[in-house]
């Protein structure tokens, strides 16, 4: 599972551990992962020329997540339409962001997001994130 999406919930970032001996590899139930994917809406955005930060809820908490300008998987800001209570779907890699206080965050670097209409899809993305814990 290390190098492909893993469904996630937004609780599910929270209860990440960091990989022994690894900087950008995270533990979840004993699964060693790099990349997530994440269903929910569009509760926060912040945007500026090179940088879009957002925060998506799915209802188990909020994950904080960002698309850079520069990204060759995406395309930039500018093109992207987030609106707040938009239902998306993002992918990328999971990032633990340290500051100078000694938190530490985590966060996902998207490379695809989209924007869905079905609003099934967000309880399908539910069922799917808790079926490897069975």
């Amino acid at each position: 599972m290390f190098w492909s999406f893993a469904r996630l919930l937004c609780a599910d970032m929270n209860r990440l551990e960091t990989a022994p001996g690894m900087s950008d590899g995270h533990v979840l139930d004993g699964r060693q992962l790099s990349q997530a994917e994440l269903v929910g809406r569009v509760v926060s955005r912040r945007a500026n020329d090179k940088v879009i930060n957002f925060c998506v809820d799915d209802g188990t908490g909020a994950a904080r997540c960002m698309l850079w300008a520069e990204s060759s998987k995406a395309p930039p800001p500018s093109h992207v339409e987030l609106r707040l209570g938009d239902l998306v779907r993002v992918r990328g890699e999971l990032k633990l962001e340290t500051f100078a206080d000694g938190r530490a965050m985590r966060k996902v670097v998207a490379s695809s997001i989209q924007t869905l209409s079905d609003p099934n899809a967000e309880a399908l993305h539910w069922l799917e994130a808790c079926a490897p814990r069975r």
